[in-house]
């Protein structure tokens, strides 16, 4: 599990998920989390995802199933955040576009 890359909670990268889903505890701002290599955006405390993936290798969110070959080619933290970025950058182009075909 020292593969999985891990990173301080953002709470403005990450303001749609502010709770670990497997304790359902808040994250606060700087709290080390834990990133899966199916989406970055799936990130718990460091205990919690642990001793999930002691039990199953699979996401708690997306269910996909996580091999150690995944894990170990995860990335590095730095590029889990331009990923998350990126994505919330082209979630809000494709919001604006939906929204203005919708107006026209």
């Amino acid at each position: 599990m020292e593969k999985l890359p891990k990173g301080p909670y953002n709470e403005s990268l990450y303001y749609h998920s502010k709770k670990c889903i497997i304790c359902l505890n808040c994250f606060k701002d700087k709290e080390e989390v834990l990133y899966l290599p199916c989406d970055p955006r799936h990130h718990f405390h460091s205990l919690c995802i642990e001793s999930w993936l002691n039990k199953a290798l699979r996401c708690p969110i997306c269910n996909i199933s996580l091999t150690f070959e995944t894990i170990e080619n995860c990335k590095n933290y730095e590029e889990l955040i331009e990923f998350v970025k990126e994505k919330d950058e082209e979630s809000f182009i494709s919001s604006r576009k939906t929204s203005a075909n919708e107006h026209s």
